[in-house]
């Protein structure tokens, strides 16, 4: 390959980082970060466009909208990138991008999109030459390592950035996809937490200098607590701890425990409101999941890095939680010590690794796979990308993916480029018969689109072993799905991979899909052609990871996506509705007329069965009964099914409960023990209503039904109401249909007639709609074909309203239009928008006007302060130069 040095590009989420390759620093390091001024160019006299890059947008915070670039590891604003990357490139390192190959530093889990579009930006803006994505974590690893050869790299790399925190263990090379993961917690987080803290003190920090403001107060005060329970209790009696800080308006700031409770996020997420498991679990867990022969290579090379990882006794809370792990469960004669190593710099690390790696592969022939230059790129139709999964083997490879090997569970690799349609690509039969699978939050359900009801359903769930004396040395690497995870549920950590419409951990997702059509179906997956339901609004970039899954990993014949609430729609005897459906994590509502999707009157609020009982739990340890195993919180959701109900009036429910006529209820637990239910079995529900319960700043179920009939249009808006259908897994809840119908009839008192139904197999009802969908000869030319993935990649697999192509007769086309139905809606709720979004506009720069007041005001405030504070000198000087010349009369006088 060429002798040209290649350029290391470090994208982060706080910094970007860009040098040479063999230089032991980057040359430009900035914030990540563009500053907008559109509010205020006519105000102060900027050209129409401006914006200001990196460190000059705290220079000008106060005139600028502060814009991030990357959230979570993920590019989210791809025009200020570009800004970002013309400062570093053009301006500081004062190159031209076709002159140098880039290497691109990624998160581990890195989506497919979001690295396509990378390659698009420096491919076409920069005309750069070839392009190599590496993973971060592995990089930062062998930056630090002695060895050259990457492959006998053996370690593991925890790092901690500004928005994503990444475990990456490597053994001889390789990345074990099995135990890498990633948290979506970092340094913002933290800084987030200590500003709620701070502002529930009595202050107000709300703008974005005062984000800034805290963040820096944050990397100046914050500490890890090694015992933080203790730490706490402490905090509470002494003020030993008490710290006072001085702001940049010269104000006084007193903290006491905010000062270790915001890092406390890092090892229990729960505080924040992600049910996950902290930093030193999912360290644990990578270490035992890795090879056994492996594990004692891989602690004696622990990195820790990231920018985030500088707080300050963090490595030491780190390996403390280590040996308590140790201690448990580990060993007695076999405890391996972790050895922690974090250069003075970490935030460097990544970009050092790259510099190493970049010099030593460029020139080298084996790894040409890991370098891909522009027309091989522009060859594949843009897609050669594509076919790199971060679950990946070699720290060097690119061009090479996995393919499974027919009739085997073994993989070989492939070039996609040259065998992309090769013989093992299975070709679509359009004749074959139709796998429906509904994807819940709680509940996963499969089965054959000639079935009224579907043929699996079991709890989306998978566990992780972490007490080795209950397993043997090869389930400790299994993964527990469905009931047999719940069934060993006290030797397990639970996760449910799927959460709020989105997957967020895809390997336990992939296992359980695996068991899905390998146990619960036993079907061969080529044979087949595969609808999946999906949620309103649903990602593209999930979309698009889900259809590589199921089209490249289980070969399915065809695909096709159908919205829940649509497909709800079809098991109805009638062709106009309002589908609710109250789920586990979240409410979908759908209006369909004649057939058609409301698309701008589609509502999804968060409020579900979850949350319910979370609450439901949180009432009952008010009365004292404690839950705090994931058993015990099984216990708190039977409860919940069993003796839950929505009342009609809250106030009515208490009367009955304080005279007794409410009959008493209690559940016995299977050790003999009654729990009495009081009240909390009728105030759980009161949430679904009234969010603000739970602190929750969004709408209840009627008013969110309500919202979104009015957003349809009027003619339509009595039809809907006739049909207002509840389904999904918490319209079970006894009274739920009473309660909306009395609400509803309130909110519209014009209306004659208001009918809420709940069908009898609403549980199913996305299921069933499928199964219907999939069964119909017209349903044929919809989903998207083996073929036509392979041409086009996961890009072309898009959900599109069955309905609008071939549901809809030309008397109801007709009858809609005639109406207006929909499209009045459209229009009137465009006008709306643009209302709102003006309106948002002018009190965004109010507000930042006010800001600038107010800061004025504050400056003003402390010159008098200063002016004042001169004049009183001065007096005091005059009294005594007064005095001194007194003094001097009265000794000339004597004299």
């Amino acid at each position: 390959m060429s002798t040209k040095v290649p350029v290391v590009l470090d994208p982060g989420s706080f910094t970007t980082k860009a040098g040479f390759a063999g230089e032991s620093a980057p040359k430009v390091y900035l914030p990540s970060v563009v500053g907008l001024t559109e509010d205020f160019e006519t105000l102060i006299g900027l050209d129409k466009g401006s914006f200001y890059v990196g460190e000059s947008v705290f220079l000008h915070q106060g005139i600028s909208i502060i814009n991030y670039t990357h959230s979570k590891g993920v590019v989210r604003d791809w025009e200020d990138m570009d800004r970002v990357l013309s400062l570093a490139l053009n301006e500081e390192l004062n190159i031209k991008g076709e002159e140098h190959p880039f290497l691109v530093c990624e998160p581990i889990e890195n989506t497919y999109s979001n690295r396509n579009s990378f390659a698009e930006l420096l491919f076409e803006a920069y005309n750069v030459p070839s392009i190599s994505f590496q993973p971060s974590g592995a990089l930062a690893l062998y930056g630090q390592s002695k060895t050259p050869n990457y492959n006998e790299l053996t370690g593991i790399c925890l790092e901690i950035g500004e928005t994503l925190s990444q475990i990456t263990p490597i053994v001889n090379g390789q990345i074990q996809a099995e135990s890498a993961a990633s948290l979506p917690i970092g340094g913002r987080n933290i800084t987030n937490y200590l500003l709620q803290s701070i502002n529930l003190m009595g202050d107000n920090f709300s703008s974005t200098s005062d984000r800034e403001t805290i963040r820096e107060l944050k990397e100046k005060c914050s500490f890890v607590s090694l015992d933080f329970e203790n730490e706490l209790q402490q905090s509470k009696k002494t003020d030993e701890l008490v710290k006072e800080h001085v702001l940049p308006d010269y104000s006084k700031m007193k903290l006491n425990s905010e000062q270790f409770v915001c890092t406390e996020i890092l090892f229990d997420p729960r505080l924040i409101g992600y049910e996950k498991i902290g930093i030193h679990d999912i360290l644990f867990r990578a270490i035992t999941m890795c090879p056994n022969s492996e594990v004692e290579k891989m602690c004696k090379n622990f990195l820790l890095t990231g920018g985030s990882s500088k707080i300050e006794s963090l490595s030491d809370r780190i390996l403390f939680e280590y040996d308590s792990f140790n201690e448990k469960f580990g060993s007695k004669n076999n405890q391996i010590e972790l050895q922690l190593n974090q250069t003075e710099h970490p935030e460097f690390d990544v970009w050092v690794g790259g510099s190493k790696w970049a010099l030593a592969s460029y020139n080298e022939k084996s790894q040409k796979n890991a370098w891909v230059t522009k027309d091989e790129w522009q060859e594949s139709e843009k897609k050669i990308f594509n076919t790199k999964d971060n679950t990946f083997s070699d720290i060097g490879y690119k061009k090479i993916s996995l393919k499974k090997i027919e009739n085997t569970k073994k993989s070989k690799k492939y070039d996609p480029v040259v065998n992309r349609k090769g013989s093992e690509l299975i070709s679509k039969n359009l004749g074959t018969a139709s796998v429906v699978v509904d994807l819940g939050s709680r509940n996963l359900r499969a089965g054959y689109s000639n079935e009224d009801l579907p043929e699996s359903v079991f709890k989306m769930l998978a566990g992780h072993p972490f007490k080795k004396e209950f397993f043997t040395e090869e389930e400790m690497y299994n993964t527990f799905i469905g009931k047999e995870a719940q069934e060993k549920r006290n030797v397990l950590s639970l996760e449910f991979p799927y959460n709020k419409g989105k997957i967020v951990n895809w390997k336990d997702f992939e296992k359980i899909l695996a068991y899905t059509f390998d146990n619960e179906l036993e079907i061969e997956t080529k044979n087949y052609n595969i609808l999946l339901t999906e949620p309103a609004y649903h990602l593209t970039s999930q979309r698009e990871r889900i259809s590589q899954i199921m089209m490249e990993t289980f070969n399915f014949s065809s695909i096709y996506y159908g919205m829940q609430g649509l497909l709800s729609h079809y098991t109805l005897d009638v062709n106009t509705s309002v589908v609710v459906d109250v789920g586990e994590e979240f409410t979908q509502i759908v209006p369909v007329y004649h057939g058609h999707t409301i698309d701008n009157a589609i509502t999804r609020i968060n409020l579900g069965g979850r949350k319910a009982t979370k609450y439901f739990k949180g009432l009952l340890s008010q009365d004292g009964y404690q839950f705090n195993t994931s058993s015990q919180n099984e216990i708190v959701y039977q409860i919940k099914n069993k003796y839950c109900y929505v009342p009609l009036s809250l106030d009515e429910e208490y009367k009955k409960s304080k005279e007794g006529f409410e009959q008493e209820r209690y559940y016995e637990k299977k050790d003999g023990e009654l729990i009495e239910l009081t009240t909390s079995h009728f105030r759980c529900t009161e949430m679904l209503f009234d969010p603000k319960i739970i602190d929750e700043e969004t709408d209840g179920l009627s008013d969110a039904i309500y919202k979104s009939i009015m957003k349809c249009a009027i003619s339509t808006r009595t039809q809907l109401l006739n049909n207002i259908v509840l389904v999904g897994g918490t319209s079970l809840t006894p009274g739920i249909a009473k309660r909306i119908h009395q609400d509803l009839s309130l909110l519209f008192p014009n209306v004659p007639q208001i009918n809420v139904f709940t069908p009898e197999k609403r549980l199913h009802s996305a299921w069933r709609g499928g199964a219907i969908l999939s069964s119909l000869d017209s349903y044929q030319g919809l989903p998207t074909t083996l073929e036509e993935y392979e041409e086009n990649g996961p890009v072309c697999v898009d959900h599109w309203s069955f309905s609008k192509e071939t549901l809809l007769d030309s008397e109801y086309l007709q009858d809609l239009n005639s109406n207006c139905g929909w499209q009045m809606a459209k229009s009137t709720y465009s006008r709306k928008m643009k209302n709102i979004k003006e309106k948002n506009r002018l009190q965004k720069k109010q507000s930042l006007f006010n800001d600038q007041q107010s800061k004025i005001k504050n400056i003003i405030q402390v010159k008098e302060n200063s002016i004042n504070k001169l004049k009183k000198k001065n007096e005091r000087l005059l009294k005594e130069i007064e005095l001194l010349t007194q003094l001097k009369k009265k000794k000339s006088q004597q004299n």
